[in-house]
């Protein structure tokens, strides 16, 4: 079962009008309509939206160059949490997967320094609903939503089980209206859910191969393209925009260890990607 988060309620609060000072002297007495109040509702169809802005200030661009960029270290993470569904049921191996594409809402946006917390409210095919929690745990990888959006969420997660463990996971948010990709995360899979966009392990990203007596390690790049527009490389520990039909945050892991037969084998994908256009 995946770690359980709670999200957080968002309280909003707002202040009346100062009443007019009456104290000054005046030789005629007059009366006038008191000022509008500036108080917005805080519930009904009416209540002002809590939106997340991105912050993509200081990231390069991405080329196209096949040239080997050291890594840089970053840090983040998406993740998604839910109690009881989707629902994972577990074999005697330990195994367990689950598919779903579905309807959401944003609730909530909790956003703190460095993270936020985005409660979506799904609708799965019975139209039960069900709460999920998205949290996004750097600033860089923030992306416009909005509480009260209507969203589609693709998500899958495969949990191996015997004999060694280890899962994949995808996950793609589009906004409902417009289709627009707004948040994607895969992680030792890539599936075909980001078109228009075209997301794929570069073949030869031009990083040289370091070996041991064991194992040999070769860093990768992401490379991620949409028609009419020229395709960028995001290099393992790097992040980068991407500026194709729209412009996006790309952050890759990608290293990919060989080794020959008796000594263990070990490789990491995971590619993050947030949108930074409205």
């Amino acid at each position: 079962m995946l770690p359980r988060r709670l999200a957080f309620a968002l309280a909003v609060t707002a202040c009346g009008p100062t009443p007019a000072d009456t104290s000054g002297a005046s030789d005629t007495s007059a009366t006038s309509d008191p000022p509008a109040s500036t108080t917005e509702p805080t519930t009904g169809p009416d209540a002002p939206g809590v939106c997340l802005t991105p912050h993509p200030e200081g990231i390069a661009v991405a080329t196209d160059a096949a040239q080997c960029i050291n890594s840089e270290g970053t840090d983040g993470a998406i993740e998604l949490t839910y109690e009881t569904w989707p629902e994972l049921v577990y074999d005697d191996c330990s195994h367990a997967e689950v598919e779903v594409d579905v309807p959401c809402v944003a609730t909530a946006i909790d956003e703190q320094t460095t993270a936020v917390a985005i409660t979506l409210r799904c609708t799965d095919d019975a139209a039960e609903l069900h709460e999920l929690t998205l949290t996004v745990t750097a600033p860089a990888l923030f992306f416009p939503v909005c509480t009260g959006d209507e969203l589609r969420l693709r998500y899958a997660f495969d949990d191996y089980g015997c004999p060694n463990g280890g899962h994949s996971e995808a996950l793609v948010l589009r906004a409902a209206a417009t289709d627009a990709i707004l948040v994607a995360k895969f992680v030792d899979r890539i599936e075909p859910w980001l078109a228009p966009l075209d997301l794929a392990v570069a073949d030869d990203a031009g990083c040289e191969s370091s070996s041991n007596s064991c194992i040999t390690t070769t860093r990768s790049a992401a490379r991620i393209s949409e028609a009419m527009s020229a395709p960028a490389l995001v290099y393992d520990g790097t992040r980068r925009i991407a500026e194709l039909g729209a412009r996006y945050v790309v952050q890759p892991e990608l290293v990919f260890e060989t080794s020959p037969e008796g000594c263990e084998t070990f490789s990491s994908v995971e590619i993050l990607l947030a949108r930074v256009d409205p």
